[in-house]
């Protein structure tokens, strides 16, 4: 079902559910719209769940647009590029052929949203006599124009060839180029939600045109960019040499048929070289595949990261749904219950649900199927309940790019303690209960990358840990309406959760192995909730008609960035430490939901929600369901 554009909502959803219960089973109420219900009791559902923590799968991209048109559209805000011929956005040769260069790649996969190249043909590191062709020109023509990188900004730099082809000083060039990449750091190049990035030189000396001898002088250049960039925060060394290396020696598993010399009729699909010197559309299309893997490589890790928060959401969504802590418990006494899939029919009516990561492509969430556990409950008088419930669940998600996709699966079992502790009467305020819950978990974690475009899948195996503890107040107030009696439900939550990862090393058939250190992150998260709920309706012929609305509003308080340490294999090894900014985030759920008790076996739900979050559109829901006791 879909709602019309203009409500900018991010996705509509309808899920046909049926449900098969056990009747006479014992523990739990029934629902509030089941058969000759009890109007003067409390309801016997707790309120609604806070939505879960956004972070489960999501990541902020410090690309990220506020306006982008779908909330997985993540992509650099303005990309700023200085450069030589490589780098131009369109090139002509010789013999006139149009040439897209590397930009357009990441253009056309919608990953910048505007850039402004500086780029010249022939352009130098070196402060050149030819003023308008040295990186020095070029960046006062970014400072004349008033220009600054602010806010999710990249930069690129590439530069190096033609310094290297005119065989002068390497050393003085090298020297005029840092003190230009200087520049642009002062210039707010590599502040927070920015990224720079000094690209290394394919082997000069395997064009057509060029010498061997130029290859140990590349080698030389493309060490000092990485010492440059391992030195400094958030300056990125993109290694294209070791990609190009692997394509010279292995050209058909990469799709090419001729590396060696030039054919200007195939470079924009088989051959690599359009002339003596530069590449056709072919080979800037994989460079412009290779600044997308670093501009999400640290996103991909901390996708990973998140991965365990989403099985202890799972386990802590089923408590509550299970309704564990139900105004209309059981005796004091042992309870043993299932936790599943079998979700309630209240969980049917909030309809939250939990979204890919924000890295910069189209992504969805998916969580498979068979997970649950068993939960006991033992009273212990005076209004106190304490619990233990044990589970495993599994979870997974999936970053979608137009040529490859990488996946994180969790595995995790986990440990459930809490305890229920009846507060008793506030007056007009209503009855209350206190919740106290803390979740451990132990993750099994893949990590999985699979390149479509040769076919290849890469993974790694890994190991994480996951806590949460909350503290939740509910409560239940009578009232009267003109339509009835009604329950007010309100809630307080309060949940601090933490993450755990061990790093890993997993390959990547473009730039080699790469290697993730550990990580960890934390997020301490408020949620206000209220539901109303009122009397079933009573049709006549034992059918009843029960009616509830719900809103909530949760806020994160304190949240971690995301820091990990990153090194690429290779003959410029180095380590890069990426922080991924993840800000306050704010949701607000809001909806309504019926149940209709059509006879002893028979209950119909439906139900719609609407979910609003910071940074994103609004997305709309809906659920109905069957529910058929035997």
């Amino acid at each position: 079902m879909k709602f019309s554009q203009g409500l900018a909502m991010r996705s509509s959803v309808i899920a046909i559910t049926t449900a098969l219960a056990l009747s006479g089973c014992g523990g739990g109420g029934s629902s509030a719209g089941s058969s000759n219900p009890e109007p003067v009791s409390p309801p016997p559902v707790s309120p609604p769940p806070p939505p879960p923590p956004p972070s489960v799968f999501e990541v902020t991209n410090p690309y990220a647009l506020s306006d982008a048109g779908d909330v997985d559209d993540v992509k650099v805000d303005r990309t700023f590029i200085f450069g030589d011929s490589y780098s131009q956005t369109t090139r002509v040769t010789d013999d006139d052929v149009t040439v897209r260069d590397w930009i357009n790649t990441l253009v056309d996969d919608g990953k910048t949203s505007t850039f402004s190249n500086f780029s010249v043909g022939g352009a130098r590191a070196r402060d050149s006599e030819v003023v308008r062709k040295s990186f020095r020109a070029q960046v006062d023509k970014f400072v004349a124009q008033d220009k600054r990188p602010d806010g999710g900004d990249l930069t690129v730099t590439y530069f190096g060839y033609n310094d290297i082809h005119a065989n002068n000083a390497l050393d003085l060039s090298f020297a005029d180029y840092k003190t230009s990449l200087n520049r642009l750091i002062d210039l707010g190049a590599t502040d927070k939600k920015q990224r720079l990035f000094v690209t290394m030189l394919h082997d000069w000396g395997r064009n057509p045109g060029d010498r061997d001898s130029l290859r140990d002088k590349v080698i030389q250049w493309n060490k000092w960019i990485a010492g440059y960039a391992n030195n400094r925060s958030r300056v990125v060394a993109v290694d294209l040499f070791t990609p190009f290396e692997r394509i010279y020696e292995n050209p058909e598993k990469y799709g090419f048929t001729n590396v060696t010399t030039v054919d200007k009729d195939k470079a924009a699909s088989t051959t690599l070289y359009v002339d003596d010197s530069h590449f056709g559309d072919r080979g800037q299309n994989i460079i412009g595949q290779i600044f997308e893997y670093y501009l999400t490589r640290g996103w991909d890790f901390s996708n990973t990261l998140d991965a365990g928060s989403a099985a202890t959401a799972e386990l802590n969504d089923d408590l509550d749904n299970d309704r564990v802590f139900s105004f209309a418990g059981d005796e004091n006494g042992l309870r043993l219950f299932p936790l599943g899939n079998g979700r309630g029919p209240d969980a049917m009516l909030t309809g939250t649900e939990a979204t890919g990561p924000g890295t910069g492509f189209r992504a969805h969430f998916a969580q498979e199927g068979g997970n649950g556990g068993i939960g006991m409950q033992y009273g212990l008088g005076d209004g106190i309940e304490v619990g233990i419930a044990l589970g495993s669940y599994d979870s997974e998600s999936a970053t979608e790019r137009d040529r490859s996709r990488n996946r994180a699966l969790v595995e995790q079992k986990s440990l459930s303690l809490y305890g229920d502790t009846d507060l008793g009467s506030m007056g007009a305020l209503g009855h209350w209960r206190g919740h106290t819950r803390m979740t451990f978990g132990e993750n099994d974690i893949r990590s999985l990358a699979e390149d479509k475009l040769i076919g290849r899948r890469n993974s790694a195996r890994t190991e994480g840990r996951s806590f949460s503890v909350s503290e939740r107040f509910t409560g239940a107030i009578r009232s009267e309406s003109p339509l009835g009696g009604f329950w007010l439900t309100p809630s307080l939550d309060l949940t601090y959760s933490h993450q755990q990862i061990d790093g890993y090393r997993i390959a990547n058939d473009y730039v080699g192995d790469t290697i993730y250190g550990g990580s960890d992150a934390g997020e301490l998260r408020g949620a206000l909730g209220l539901t109303a709920r009122l009397d079933p309706f009573d049709l006549g012929n034992d059918r009843f008609l029960g009616l509830t609305a719900h809103a909530s509003w949760a806020r994160s308080l304190l949240r971690d960035d995301h820091k990990v340490d990153i090194r690429q294999t290779g003959p410029f090894a180095g380590s890069t430490s990426e922080t991924i900014e993840r800000n306050a985030e704010t949701i607000v759920t809001m909806g309504i939901g019926s149940t209709m008790t059509v006879n002893e076996k028979l209950d119909l739900t439906a139900g719609y929600n609407l979910t609003t979050r910071t940074g994103h559109d609004d997305n709309h829901s809906m659920r109905v369901g069957i529910g058929w006791k035997f």
